[in-house]
């Protein structure tokens, strides 16, 4: 079980807050030194009508996310099949990982018979719902974690440079055509912890003004896609005269 604090930030704000978690974070190990960030690429599945989409909008507290997640990309990427849940405030997060051309091979077959219980969890959303790949949710993130290793696992992260690609095929994880930036001015910054927050993390988001929101990536970019949500808004009112 996994607790998740977000909030909106500007961009100016960065070099400030950078210095606040060094004293007390390192910059993933696992993150190229040069570079300081990776990008994370995730193409969500949704229905027709957004069902997913509305109970993050409508705020309700037991909700859920079906993706397939990469990370950067070179010719044996892994990527994980997702289903995030969301249980009031803590988080529990179904995954299983492969490489990118077997990937497509699962969703291509629909295979459903394997003993992996993540990946069946996956399928059973996408068929019992049928759900399809609405977006492309990419961004880059500089991620820092706990310079010794504890029960809290605490890691921060900056999301930045948000933007996504609207429709995209199975085939398109790592495709940028048709790219749509959303947010620029701003980038979210998330705080992930198992057991308690960090009063040093408490007092800087208070002396920053940092103010806690329910920020979703998802949302926000298919907000920046007019075309989805006028089609799902078409979806709905066919279905309610059917």
């Amino acid at each position: 079980m996994r607790f998740e604090y977000k909030f909106y930030v500007h961009r100016n704000k960065i070099p400030l807050l950078r210095n606040i978690i060094l004293t007390k974070l390192k910059l993933d190990e696992h993150v190229d030194q040069n570079r300081k960030h990776y990008t994370v690429r995730s193409i969500y599945f949704d229905s027709i009508d957004l069902k997913h989409y509305y109970e993050k909008v409508s705020g309700l507290k037991h909700r859920k996310k079906v993706r397939l997640r990469g990370y950067d990309y070179d010719s044996n990427s892994i990527v994980f099949f997702e289903v995030k849940r969301k249980y009031e405030d803590p988080g529990m997060k179904n995954r299983f990982s492969t490489n990118y051309y077997d990937a497509l091979k699962l969703i291509n077959e629909r295979t459903i018979n394997t003993n992996n219980d993540d990946l069946n969890k996956f399928f059973f959303q996408v068929m019992s719902y049928n759900l399809r790949p609405m977006v492309n949710v990419i961004y880059d993130r500089e991620p820092y974690t706990e310079t010794h290793q504890t029960h809290n696992n605490l890691r921060i992260t900056f999301d930045k440079n948000l933007r996504s690609v609207a429709y995209p095929k199975i085939d398109e994880l790592f495709v940028d055509d048709d790219i749509k930036p959303a947010m620029m001015d701003f980038f979210i910054l998330e705080v992930k912890f198992n057991n308690y927050l960090p009063s040093w993390v408490r007092n800087m988001s208070e002396s920053l003004s940092l103010k806690r929101e329910s920020a979703s990536k998802y949302v926000i970019c298919i907000d920046s896609h007019k075309s989805i949500v006028k089609q799902s808004r078409f979806a709905y009112f066919r279905a309610e005269q059917i």
